[in-house]
């Protein structure tokens, strides 16, 4: 089966050859562990800070026994130095969602809070040295068999924000958008 490996900052020399920038399409066993293809391409586990599975965060304790599937994508960051008060540089956070843009814009406030500015293609949180911008792409849709799903590619642009922030931000933003108990 293949995953998408993307490995950024001081992390990406550990890719494969073949690699685009910071991103590489790896060939891995059926069955294999977040943690095991880390391994396999001779990532140290302790540098691995922010880790993200199609755009799901994945703390250090379920590293281990988290199971990839065949089309996962697999982002990870080193921590970053410097910046003061443990900022970092930008981070970019891409997902595909299963919502319509009323959806999307129901709920955002669920994870900005009320302080945000609102565009027609983007939703924009600016304050202590840090922004936050969501945009989102036109929406497409998915079909199942007779369902109809609407898709819309989100992308989240983190500047000035703490790993940590980062981390609480992708949590708060998942559980906002959940569906269904799962």
């Amino acid at each position: 089966m293949k995953i998408s490996l993307k490995l950024y900052a001081a992390l990406g020399k550990h890719l494969p050859d073949h690699a685009v920038r910071n991103e590489a399409e790896v060939e891995v066993n059926s069955g294999i562990t977040l943690e095991g293809i880390l391994k396999d391409h001779d990532v140290p586990l302790e540098h691995c800070h922010l880790v993200l599975v199609n755009g799901h965060y994945i703390a250090p304790s379920e590293r281990g026994e988290k199971v990839l599937e065949d089309g996962d994508a697999l982002a990870v960051w080193p921590p970053v130095a410097g910046g003061g008060q443990g900022m970092r540089s930008d981070v970019v956070i891409e997902k595909e969602m299963g919502i319509s843009h009323a959806e999307f814009f129901r709920n955002i406030p669920r994870v900005m809070g009320d302080e945000f500015d609102l565009l027609a293609d983007r939703v924009i949180l600016e304050g202590d040295g840090k922004s936050l911008e969501i945009s989102i792409s036109e929406q497409s849709e998915r079909r199942i068999a007779l369902f109809v799903l609407p898709v819309t590619h989100v992308t989240l642009t983190f500047k000035g924000y703490s790993e940590t922030d980062v981390t609480k931000t992708i949590a708060a933003f998942d559980r906002a958008f959940q569906r269904g108990g799962g």
